[in-house]
């Protein structure tokens, strides 16, 4: 639990339970993250060649888009 919230529930709370399942979350030190940032029109383009992409260091690639909404 972050160490905010933890302070957020001692200031209501008495004698607060803790209960933990998991570490704090972080990226397992095989998983190597690439941010790429790409035009528009190239999209479609990069992902065909990151999916195609069959080295020893790109097995199974996880990709993750972020769809701005305005």
């Amino acid at each position: 639990m972050p160490m905010a919230i933890r302070e957020l529930a001692d200031t209501f709370l008495t004698d607060p339970r803790c209960g933990r399942v998991a570490p704090a979350s972080s990226t397992v030190e095989r998983v190597k993250q690439q941010p790429k940032q790409v035009d528009k029109g190239d999209k479609r383009k990069l992902l065909h060649q990151l999916i195609r992409t069959k080295t020893r260091a790109v097995r199974k690639p996880g990709i993750y888009t972020y769809k701005a909404r305005r």
